[in-house]
């Protein structure tokens, strides 16, 4: 639902729009691999002023190419996700995506650890 919201853009909140982005949503979702779902939401995805797509994000934040982030790098990329980059970063974004970041990645070491 996510990837339709974003790449049709419709903001309108009617049944038909809801209606219209299920449709979409269950046909993306019976077509494409969930890996070809998440690399095209992250490729259209807002990251802030001007950013749109984690590679944007990434080289605006970073200097660097997506494919050369470390993974705190990755994390602190997707905190941004549900907290874009403003036009003017101040200090306290900065430390509220790092907090959102090292939460993720603790997160990801427990899934991980129960996984074995």
């Amino acid at each position: 639902m996510q990837l339709v919201r974003t790449i049709t853009g419709f903001k309108d909140r009617t049944i038909f729009r809801k209606l219209y982005e299920s449709i979409l949503a269950f046909l993306i979702n019976y077509k494409f691999t969930k890996n070809q779902i998440i690399e095209c939401y992250a490729s259209n995805a807002f990251f802030g002023s001007r950013l749109y797509g984690a590679k944007s994000a990434a080289i605006k934040h970073f200097n660097k190419d997506l494919h050369h982030l470390d993974n705190n790098e990755m994390a602190f990329i997707a905190s941004m996700l549900l907290r874009p980059r403003p036009l003017f970063p101040s200090d306290g974004w900065e430390k509220s995506n790092e907090s959102r970041s090292r939460y993720a990645q603790a997160i990801f070491r427990t899934l991980k650890k129960r996984s074995y």
